[in-house]
């Protein structure tokens, strides 16, 4: 597809004085370096993501191991006889702790996804306004 834009003449850089040059030179020498510190940035901002994840992995295997704690504790509930009130108040206060912490747990998950949607949604644009720059 032809460009619109307007098409010099042939000998228009013999128009252009030294300094114009130069100058021109040292522009695209600075939108090189923008671009090459946006790179450095984009590529923090995926490391930075990456933790995120195994962040997020650690307390999904967290919640998992307290699942199971929890169905233990469940299921030792209904096989023991429990034959005083103050050991029932006792295991009742253990499950009531171990639900508070998957709480918890379950909030932070959220605060790390939304986070990371937040580090991506960040990594795009950026990502968009190098793509940007390089045209």
């Amino acid at each position: 597809m032809a460009s619109l834009a307007p098409v010099p003449p042939n000998n228009w850089y013999a128009e252009v004085d030294h300094d114009t040059i130069v100058d021109m030179a040292q522009r695209v020498k600075s939108v090189g370096d923008s671009v090459e510190e946006i790179k450095k940035i984009v590529k923090g901002m995926h490391q930075e993501t990456e933790m995120r994840g195994t962040e997020i992995e650690n307390v999904e295997t967290k919640i998992e191991n307290l699942d199971e704690s929890v169905e233990n504790v469940y299921q030792k509930v209904e096989t023991v006889e429990v034959k005083s009130e103050a050991v029932e108040k006792s295991l009742q206060a253990v499950i009531k702790s171990v639900e508070r912490e998957v709480h918890v747990l379950n909030r932070n998950i959220q605060d790390n996804n939304r986070q990371q949607r937040y580090i991506l949604d960040a990594v795009a644009s950026l990502e968009r306004k190098v793509e940007a720059l390089m045209n």
